[in-house]
């Protein structure tokens, strides 16, 4: 089963399951959206093995990415520093037994990373040493004492299903199932949602369950997060398309359509610095601010489309929505990545057409920071994103002719009789021994039959940019900024 990751840095709701989406949308850039640096991590430049799908990845305090997947049938677990790349699998064995997975992945901002195992065991890393909880282990009866302080504890039993956090507090919270006999009195059966404080000590986070959705129906169904702000929890269910979400702030408040969503059908959720909580449903996207809920669809913002299954913040505050294909327009639209800036209410997109062409088998996405990884259905490895000032994209249209989230065959069509030659080149001025300059040309893109063109990871600088039948054009690009040239 894929796992579902979170990083300190925001209140993301990860998905058990990965829903192919296809990432394809037209062009359009605005605001000061940074240029889009490329790399595919697999197995000829990086310790993944070949054929790699990943399904989670999420990045702890030390600046380190944690990648869980699968290759050849078999579960992996690296990490990532930005140089150096090592293999956790082995200890993952340890504690998950010769067939392990991981289910759920949290990493907080005190240098832990937490991990749900298939086993229900919940395991800890802090750097340097590992942690087990599991079963009636010691350290899982030493938790089972510290939830009933005072009490007689006899023969507890527990089992986790989830593992998530609070990033303002470096609190961590799962929902688990405990058995045994508290003073005397059998609590068989019992579901409870349990906290971790920074200090180590656990403690019941939940005391009202009128209206809970913390029942053993939706054990391995709930994906739960914490508002930074206020400390509110709220849950999602992965079983149901028409259970809405629910908030936890001393008593359980369901909301669904009635009251605020644009849809009972909660795919995903984020919940940024101010508090503000961002939903991914199937009609489009829902946020609220503690009072009231604003939804967005295609009717009145940039969203690809409404059918959107993922939503995540970045370190600058800016919101993605990442949508899937929707047959029920004409013509039917392939879906991509919108990044919603609330500072300005302006729209960037990353697409077919200023981002790597495997982008759009893209099924999960994760903003770390600085950063964009995602995975693509090609079980080819990680495409990282970073932006950098220093890098950019050039792309555009042969045609003159601006056209709107196009479709993927419309953008890469091939007729002769229409399509032209693209050649571009890079020009720079360099010095020769006599000490005389000399202007240079590089060739940096060809083809023969397109009616578009992009080249991405290109050096800032100047370019010289040919269309076949068409006057030549000269340009400087002095930042990051995909530059967009139609003929």
């Amino acid at each position: 089963m894929p796992a579902k990751g979170g990083s300190a840095s925001g209140g993301k709701i990860k998905r058990k399951f990965a829903v192919l989406a296809a990432l394809i949308l037209a062009f359009f850039f605005a605001g000061s959206a940074r240029a889009d640096y490329w790399t595919r991590y697999n197995s000829t430049n990086s310790d993944l093995p070949a054929n790699s799908w990943v399904s989670d990845i999420t990045k702890d305090s030390r600046g380190a990415k944690w990648i869980y997947g699968n290759a050849n049938n078999s579960n992996f677990l690296y990490t990532f520093d930005g140089s150096n790349w090592d293999d956790f699998s082995s200890n993952m064995f340890d504690y998950g037994g010769a067939y392990w997975s991981i289910q759920d992945m949290y990493a907080n901002d005190v240098g832990e990373v937490w991990f749900v195992m298939n086993n229900l065991s919940l395991v800890k890393y802090d750097g340097g040493s590992w942690t087990s909880y599991f079963y009636n282990n010691s350290s899982a009866t030493s938790l089972a004492e510290q939830l009933y302080p005072g009490q007689t504890v006899s023969n507890p039993c527990i089992y986790f299903y989830s593992v998530f956090g609070n990033p303002a507090s470096s609190s961590v919270y799962s929902v688990i199932f405990i058995s045994g006999m508290v003073d005397g009195e059998n609590i068989s059966s019992n579901f409870k949602l349990v906290k971790r404080d920074s200090s180590g000590n656990w403690s019941i986070a939940v005391t009202n369950e009128s209206g809970s959705p913390i029942t053993s129906g939706n054990s391995f169904a709930l994906f739960g997060s914490v508002n930074p702000v206020n400390g509110d929890v709220w849950f999602s269910l992965s079983n149901s398309s028409g259970a809405g979400i629910y908030r936890y702030n001393g008593s359980w408040t369901r909301y669904t359509t009635s009251n605020g969503l644009i849809s009972n059908s909660v795919s995903d959720s984020y919940i940024d610095a101010s508090g503000n909580v961002w939903l991914a449903t199937d009609r489009g996207v829902s946020k609220f601010d503690g009072t009231s809920w604003v939804s967005w669809t295609t009717d009145n913002s940039e969203l690809a489309t409404n059918i959107v299954t993922s939503v995540e913040g970045d370190a600058d505050g800016k919101i993605w929505f990442v949508s899937t294909y929707n047959s029920d327009t004409t013509p039917p639209v392939e879906g991509g990545t919108s990044v919603y800036n609330p500072a300005d209410g302006t729209w960037i997109y990353y697409s077919i057409r200023n981002s790597d062409d495997t982008f759009s088998y893209a099924y999960s996405v994760w903003v770390l920071d600085d950063e964009m990884w995602a995975t693509v259905s090609t079980g080819t490895g990680v495409l990282a994103l970073t932006k950098n000032d220093d890098y950019t994209t050039i792309y555009g249209q042969v045609n003159g002719q601006t056209v709107e989230k196009a479709v993927y065959s419309e953008l890469k069509k091939k007729n002769k009789t229409k399509s032209r030659k693209v050649n571009i080149w890079k020009v720079s001025r360099v010095q020769k021994k006599n000490k005389k300059w000399k202007t240079v040309r590089r060739k940096v893109y060809h083809t023969k039959t397109s009616d578009w063109y992009k080249v991405i990871n290109l050096e800032t600088g100047t370019y010289l940019i040919k269309v076949q039948g068409k006057r030549s054009r000269t340009v400087t690009i002095s930042s990051g900024d995909p530059y967009r040239l139609n003929f």
